[in-house]
């Protein structure tokens, strides 16, 4: 049996330390709608990322923003719908991050770059089994960052052309998650 840990630490010692950082590692993190949402108001968007998310072959694509909050802790709000980019809006455009430059020359559509968002003010959250909204402040103007059940707005998937369905029984506070860091693993 092969035990990763640091060097230099007894063998009796490995499986131990092997235990509690499976442990650690496996804890499923915290919905955002089970925080006091008071707690990010005023947090500053460090960093963003369209590609949150492994299991083990890849990426589901995962939304995550950084925040770091007035306490001065450091935590990302995690979008985990699958390909979540797609999914998301910003101030009524769509992510740039979701599509190909030449899905982009769509002249009816407005797209924007996640990344704009960096060192916006998070203000808000509205979190309801329909909705996910976070609204910002960025140069004395505000900003949505959206997710919604209804998906009538959105283009299609680029290879079945089907629309974008979320089931009825999906609950969008399900999907928003607060993680320490940026390194998510799905089950199975």
């Amino acid at each position: 049996m092969y035990f990763r840990g640091p060097g230099g630490v007894p063998f009796f010692i490995a499986p131990f330390l092997s235990a509690v950082g499976l442990w650690r590692f496996t804890r499923p993190p915290r919905r955002l709608a089970d925080y006091d949402l008071s707690e990010f108001v005023g947090a500053i968007v460090t960093r963003t990322s369209s590609y949150l998310g492994s299991y083990g072959m890849g990426g589901p694509g995962f939304v995550g923003i950084r925040v770091q909050r007035s306490s001065g802790s450091r935590v990302w709000i995690v979008f985990t719908v699958w390909a979540a980019a797609g999914w998301l809006t910003l101030d009524e455009a769509l992510l740039e991050d979701a599509y190909f430059p030449d899905e982009r020359t769509d002249g009816s559509r407005a797209f924007v770059p996640l990344t704009t968002l960096v060192g916006a003010r998070l203000d808000s959250i509205r979190l309801t089994p329909d909705l996910a909204e976070l609204l910002f402040t960025q140069s004395d103007s505000p900003r949505a960052l959206r997710v919604q059940h209804d998906s009538s707005h959105l283009p299609v998937h680029r290879g079945s052309k089907q629309p974008k369905l979320l089931s009825p029984t999906e609950d969008l506070r399900d999907a928003v998650i607060v993680s320490q860091r940026g390194n998510l693993w799905l089950n199975g």
